[in-house]
C-alpha cells in the first residue's frame, strides 16, 4: 500500500469515530488496534529477521564444518600414504642390504662388481711400489694384475716370507702405515691364503703384501 492509501483508509475511520455515539472512544480503541497490529508486525518482523540471520549462521558453520572435514580427510589421506611410501622404502632397504649381505658371504668382498678384484690399503715402499707401477706399464696391462701376480708368486713360495716375518720394522713398533690404496686381481682361494700367511708371519694383510712387493722388487731396483 501507498501513504495515499494509508491516508484515505485514516480518514475513513475518522468519519466512522465522527459518526459513533463517543467520537474519542472510537479512535483510542481504533488507534489501540492499529498499535497492537503494528506491535505484532514489528515483532513477526525481528523474529524473522532473527531467525534468518541464526539460519545463514548455521548454515555457514556447516558448510565450515564440511570443508574442515574434506580436508582433514584429505591429510589423513595423504598421510597414510606417506607412511605406506615409507614403511615400501625401509623393506625395500631392508632387502637390499640382506642380498647384499647374503651376496658378501657367498662370494667375498667385490670392488664395482668385478670378480676376484679386492681392495685393500698396503704398506709398501715407495721404491717398490714404483717399479711395480712401471712393470704394469711396460707390460701394458694394470697394477691389480701385476699385484695379483706377484702375491701369487710369494704364496707359492712362502718360505722367504716366513723368514722376513720379524722385521725390524715390526719388532720396534716403527713400521710403515698402509697409505698405498690399490686393488688386486686374485682369486679367492688366493685371497684368503693371503690372509692366513699373514696372520701366520705375525704381519698385517697390507705389510705382508707390501713385503711381498719389495722382495720382487730386490732384483730389479
Amino acid at each position: 500500500m501507498t501513504r495515499e492509501s494509508y491516508l484515505r483508509a485514516s480518514e475513513q475511520q475518522i468519519a466512522r469515530a465522527d459518526a459513533s455515539a463517543d467520537p474519542e472512544a472510537y479512535r483510542q480503541r481504533w488507534l489501540r488496534d492499529l498499535r497492537t497490529k503494528a506491535l505484532i508486525a514489528e515483532e513477526h518482523a525481528a523474529s524473522n529477521e532473527r531467525s534468518l540471520a541464526e539460519a545463514v549462521e548455521l548454515m555457514q558453520r556447516r558448510e565450515h564444518a564440511e570443508r574442515m572435514a574434506q580436508r582433514a580427510t584429505h591429510e589423513l589421506g595423504r598421510l597414510r600414504r606417506e607412511q605406506r611410501r615409507e614403511v615400501e622404502r625401509l623393506a625395500r632397504n631392508a632387502r637390499s642390504r640382506e642380498a647384499y649381505r647374503r651376496a658378501r658371504e657367498a662370494t667375498g668382498p667385490r670392488v664395482n662388481g668385478q670378480a676376484g678384484m679386492h681392495a685393500i690399503a698396503i704398506a709398501v715402499s715407495t721404491e717398490a711400489y714404483v717399479a711395480m707401477k712401471l712393470e704394469a706399464r711396460q707390460r701394458v696391462t694394470s697394477i691389480p694384475v701385476v699385484l695379483g701376480e706377484i702375491i701369487s708368486d710369494a704364496l707359492a713360495n712362502p718360505a722367504t716370507m716366513v723368514s722376513a716375518g720379524s722385521p725390524k720394522w715390526r719388532r720396534t713398533g716403527e713400521g710403515r702405515r698402509a697409505d698405498r690404496h690399490t686393488r688386486i686381481q686374485i682369486s679367492d682361494e688366493a685371497w684368503d691364503g693371503l690372509h692366513d700367511h699373514a696372520i701366520s708371519a705375525n704381519l698385517t694383510v697390507g705389510r705382508w703384501i707390501g713385503m711381498a712387493v719389495e722382495q720382487w722388487a730386490i732384483p730389479t731396483a
